[in-house]
């Protein structure tokens, strides 16, 4: 949809501009326009202008949409920063594209063998490397630090998901760790369930199916969750409600506690692998089980 957008956009500013130069010609000093085919292309002072005057406007708007980041909480992905690298690269392009144009002899001499315009490309080049070499240069790093430190690591899936949640100072990382990874909801869920377990009242129970259904198991929600079968699942709990059979209900909520530690597994990993306290604290807890166990033994 936003490329759909982009693109009607443009085609709209190009087609304007060119009925602009077809019906009012005195306002550019140069024979060019959408009914002009007997030269070929060519960077004059007033289109360096105004291609700089619309990178200007964009550069504008991501300046403002970086400077509203900066005032949120640092992600975990380094967003902010890859940004701010970017829009640097973006203003210098658009600086030396402007700057370069005012010279006649670069206009007239030096573009036809080396075109200043490609500062614009060369700006596409260093986003791309910014935007996706890095990252998954940096994954492929980290990919092997954790197979490196893997001994470190329980193969149980699910028993290490629930070591971090039944620590409180553990389980508070992952609430801020996964609420800055943008995926809390696996976690707030949880939660969710946790005190519906705990809940006695028949009335609180129903409160709470309604407000996890609501919140988590349909589409568009606030905190839609992860799953493949999202849409059979909220239709499964909206009739457990209807029919408020509470056997049934344990049963559908202990398969969606199950959902939510699975899904937890990649932000929990990732947490073990950047936060070295959390890692010690979930490792010396699994020696001193494994001790434990042995002198029982």
């Amino acid at each position: 949809m936003t490329a759909v957008a982009g693109f009607s956009f443009h085609s709209s500013l190009w087609l304007l501009l060119g009925i602009i130069q077809y019906v009012a010609p005195h306002l550019t000093d140069y024979e060019m326009g959408l009914s002009n085919f007997t030269s070929g292309c060519g960077v004059h002072k007033n289109t360096a202008i105004m291609v700089a005057t619309q990178f200007s406007f964009y550069l504008a708007l991501s300046a403002l949409v970086l400077i509203i980041s900066w005032f949120s909480d640092r992600d975990t992905y380094g967003i902010k920063l890859e940004t701010s690298i970017v829009t640097l690269f973006f203003l210098f392009s658009i600086s030396g594209y402007l700057i370069l144009s005012q010279f006649e002899v670069i206009r007239n001499l030096v573009d036809y063998f080396v075109p200043y315009g490609q500062l614009m490309v060369i700006f596409t080049f260093l986003q791309l490397i910014v935007y996706v070499t890095i990252p998954v240069v940096w994954s492929i790093y980290q990919f092997y630090q954790q197979r490196q430190n893997q001994e470190d690591v329980p193969l149980d899936n699910k028993n290490l998901v629930e070591r971090i949640l039944s620590n409180k100072k553990t389980f508070d990382s992952l609430v801020d760790f996964s609420r800055r990874s943008y995926c809390s909801e696996n976690v707030m869920l949880y939660v969710d369930i946790k005190n519906f377990r705990k809940a006695t009242k028949r009335e609180t129970k129903e409160r709470m199916l309604m407000h996890i259904l609501k919140h988590y198991l349909e589409r568009g929600s606030p905190l839609e969750i992860n799953t493949p079968h999202i849409d059979k699942l909220s239709s499964e709990l909206h009739e457990l409600i209807k029919s408020q059979n509470t056997q049934e209900i344990d049963l559908f909520i202990d398969r969606l506690c199950e959902q939510c530690i699975q899904n937890m597994y990649d932000v929990v990993l990732r947490l073990l692998f950047s936060n070295d306290e959390v890692r010690k604290l979930v490792y010396r807890k699994i020696t001193v089980d494994a001790e434990q166990l042995e002198l029982k033994i």
